[in-house]
């Protein structure tokens, strides 16, 4: 089933029964405050194959409670449910964001928070095909690499 076709039965189903859907995109930035805020949530997680989705149920501290295949809630680290939303993103990114940090020169105890900021104005939107900065310089990172 394409994105439409999804995004159009997903629409009848929340109709019938009886619950209101609205898309959302997030930028990078604000990815984590809308999961920690978002339940009760559908997801949907790109995949090799086809999008997944995930049941966000409710948040407890960095645990998202999800609703799994065997119909029980599980505790998931917030940290891997980010990971798996942005693992496209990351991989479509023309540019290696660790290697470029190093090339900038950034020391190892700030590359965490470099690499936050970084990202975070490279994927302006996380969502099917979402638009990205081409190079991390347009980002004002400046490095040998670009």
């Amino acid at each position: 089933m394409d994105d439409p076709s999804l995004d159009q039965w997903l629409l009848r189903q929340a109709s019938v029964a009886g619950v209101e859907t609205q898309a959302v995109t997030v930028g990078y930035s604000e990815l984590r405050t809308l999961l920690t805020r978002a339940a009760p949530a559908l997801l949907r997680v790109p995949a090799p194959g086809g999008p997944r989705f995930l049941l966000l149920t409710g948040v407890r501290g960095d645990q998202l409670h999800v609703l799994g295949p065997d119909l029980k809630v599980h505790a998931v680290p917030r940290e891997a449910v980010v990971e798996a939303l942005l693992a496209p993103h990351l991989a479509e990114m023309p540019t290696d964001v660790e290697g470029c940090l190093r090339a900038a020169g950034i020391k190892p105890r700030r590359r965490a928070r470099a690499r936050e900021a970084l990202l975070g104005q490279c994927l302006r939107s996380v969502a099917p095909a979402a638009p990205f900065t081409p190079c991390c310089c347009s980002a004002g990172v400046h490095c040998s690499r670009c």
